[in-house]
């Protein structure tokens, strides 16, 4: 490579490249979190819907169905709320750490992010000298480890909470297996930089030894997944059936509304008609 004129500025480079290839699966993973929380929230809202509607069949109460649906609406946002905010904690880091690199590897205002190189004593840019990529990488993993914490806590509260009305949505294997391929690239990490042997390890075989390790992991966790994911599980109908109701609520709604707008309209016709002779 022509920009890439020494061993020190490619390796910084490809140092650089294979840590943003995970800040961009951690994306992946937060959104899948994501997806989770929103799939967890519309069985949770059929549930609640089925149960309201059986309860104003025996009272003859529309009003708590609409409470109900008012309650879910609220309830699905501050659930999400937390899972929002590691997605786009992931998303800043990757942006960031992406920015960085192909700045510097193009060579664009080198006096902010040029790569720098060892060998010829050519000094980095300033987002690349050490002590503000030690700043900006210890600011991100504490960012995304109060994140996925945070989002985490928010699935495993409405798991706690309404875990009658999940029973047959399964949720154990399917909360942990999102727990567990969230939180191990933070713990993981950070126990490679602590515990011994491996803090003592060059940097490039600790990363070498962590995406090992976490192939393995992923491979295990899939396996979980063909279990948490089957596809004979009794919800899918519900979920399927929960759609149609809402097509159908939605379809209802906007029947009202052109009932509505059409008597407003036969309503002004009739004025008009009664002011007309007046006027004559």
């Amino acid at each position: 490579m022509a920009r890439l004129r020494s061993w020190s500025e490619r390796t910084e480079y490809y140092t650089e490249m294979y840590e943003n290839s995970f800040f961009i699966a951690d994306i992946y993973e937060s959104f899948a979190l994501l997806v989770l929380g929103h799939v967890v929230m519309r069985v949770l809202r059929g549930k609640v819907r089925q149960d309201c509607a059986d309860a104003a069949a025996e009272s003859d109460r529309v009003s708590k169905t609409i409470s109900a649906r008012k309650l879910m609406t609220e309830m699905k946002e501050l659930t999400t709320f937390g899972i929002k905010f590691f997605c786009w904690t992931c998303g800043l880091q990757a942006l960031y750490q992406l920015l960085l690199t192909t700045m510097g590897y193009y060579g664009i205002l080198n006096e902010f992010f040029g790569l720098g190189d060892k060998a010829t004593s050519k000094a980095p840019g300033l987002l690349h000298t050490p002590g503000v990529q030690n700043k900006s990488h210890y600011f991100f993993l504490g960012a995304g480890f109060v994140a996925s914490f945070a989002a985490i806590g928010n699935v495993v509260k409405v798991e706690s909470a309404f875990h009658h009305q999940l029973k047959e949505f399964e949720p154990f294997w399917k909360f942990w297996g999102t727990k567990i391929i969230v939180s191990i690239g933070f713990l993981q990490s950070m126990a490679l930089w602590v515990l011994p042997p491996f803090c003592w390890w060059s940097p490039i075989r600790q990363n070498l030894f962590y995406a090992a390790l976490l192939c393995f992991e992923c491979f295990l966790v899939s396996l979980m997944h063909l279990k948490a994911w089957a596809h004979d599980q009794s919800w899918y109908l519900g979920f399927a059936g929960d759609r149609n109701s809402e097509s159908d609520e939605s379809a209802s709604e906007t029947e009202e509304g052109v009932e509505r707008t059409l008597s407003s309209e036969a309503l002004e016709e009739e004025s008009d008609r009664m002011s007309a002779p007046l006027h004559a």
